[in-house]
């Protein structure tokens, strides 16, 4: 349970925002090249999918709340480890494929976390 509102904080407030000034980001710079009459068409389709991941993430983040909601229907202390194992576990997971994704084409200086990379490689 704990994990899983942490979850949905973490995303609310920190993935979801550099999903937004990531976007901003293109934006401004497809403004700009179409200013000046330049294409933008790689900055189009990263946009595109960068809204696409964010869409999903607000859809996946409000599911995994709904999913947590729900738990309190359940009574029993088997049931709800059973609950939280198979129903709330597995959205949880589902919500980390789409941020996984939107790790990878965003800008390190824009992502609130140490990178997967960093991870690896700075550990000294």
């Amino acid at each position: 349970n704990i994990e899983a509102l942490t979850m949905v904080d973490i995303c609310r407030k920190q993935i979801l925002p550099a999903a937004f000034a990531f976007s901003k980001q293109l934006a401004d710079a497809m403004v700009s090249k179409h200013t000046v009459g330049v294409n933008y068409d790689a900055e189009k389709k990263i946009a595109d999918k960068v809204s696409a991941l964010t869409s999903c993430i607000l859809a996946e983040v409000d599911e995994l709340d709904e999913k947590l909601l729900g738990s309190k229907d359940v009574t029993g202390t088997e049931k709800i480890a059973r609950y939280y194992r198979d129903v709330v576990f597995s959205a949880m997971q589902s919500l980390r494929a789409v941020v996984d994704e939107l790790e990878t084409i965003t800008p390190e200086a824009l992502w609130p976390f140490p990178t997967y990379t960093d991870l690896l490689f700075s550990v000294r």
